[in-house]
């Protein structure tokens, strides 16, 4: 079973230093060579720009997960949240 994502513990996020690591462990296993060598390359550029936009992939995966229950959600998730269990929001009062 994965250790990130939806686990028995709830959502588990994969941070962004944790991609940028996994990536430059793979892209250094393909080139054969350490990729994280330089900070200014042009490798650890495109590397640390794909990690990034994966980090924040991740992170709507946690915010989508979250909404899915009324505790966590809200605005229109917690309408839908709510309507699962049968329940539905007051109309606003002054």
């Amino acid at each position: 079973m994965d250790k990130y994502g939806v686990t028995k513990e709830g959502f588990v996020l994969k941070r962004a230093d944790e991609i940028l690591d996994e990536i430059h462990s793979d892209l250094s296993e393909g080139f054969g060579f350490d990729t994280k060598q330089d900070e200014s390359s042009f490798i650890n550029v495109l590397a640390t720009t794909f990690a990034g936009v994966a980090a924040e992939l991740w992170e709507v995966a946690q915010d989508t997960y979250y909404s899915l229950f009324p505790v966590t959600a809200e605005g229109l998730s917690l309408d839908y949240a709510a309507q699962t269990g049968g329940v539905t929001r007051e109309p606003a009062r002054k």
